[in-house]
């Protein structure tokens, strides 16, 4: 990543930024796996699920970006929403679980195809079970925190008829 940065630094002067304001817009997919403990109050279990499962079980899911630049600093928003559900005939029952996070974040261009950014995410996961049957029962919790984050955005340059970006952030 230091050799990439530097390599995006080098070549500053090359383009002027502009002074203008210029939006961004960018609808994205993103497949994941998950694994590790899952639980709704007193009950837990592991849990290891591939992206393909998980997308059969996807009800919704909505992913984008917007950020805005004026010179050297600019705002954005990451924000991604995924609901799952399932229903299963032994044990009968139905299974909702949710995933919210929105990135909001400042950013500062290091040169013409790199920029720094920093911000905050606000994480959201909640999840339920309703058993079917004679005795009902429904389990559900919610859980919320946010998470400071600093992140570099590289990307090629804008005179190209395509354009890619590649993002990390801690």
């Amino acid at each position: 990543a230091s050799v990439l940065l530097g390599a995006a630094i080098a070549p500053a002067g090359a383009q002027p930024l502009s002074d203008e304001w210029q939006v961004t817009v960018v609808p994205y997919l993103m497949g994941a796996g998950l694994s590790g403990t899952v639980g709704a109050r007193a009950l837990e279990t592991d849990i290891s699920v591939s992206a393909s499962d998980i997308l059969s079980h996807l009800e919704f899911g909505v992913m984008g970006i917007v950020a805005a630049r004026k010179g050297s600093w600019g705002i954005g928003a990451d924000a991604m929403y995924v609901g799952l559900g399932a229903t299963t005939d032994q044990p009968a029952a139905d299974l909702d679980f949710n995933q919210t996070a929105i990135a909001l974040y400042g950013f500062r261009s290091l040169g013409p195809v790199a920029d720094v950014t920093f911000g905050l995410r606000i994480n959201g996961l909640d999840g339920a079970v309703a058993t079917k049957g004679p005795v009902g029962v429904e389990v559900s919790q919610d859980r919320w925190w946010v998470d400071p984050i600093i992140g570099v955005l590289l990307r090629s340059p804008q005179d190209r008829r395509a354009q890619f970006r590649v993002y990390t952030e801690v």
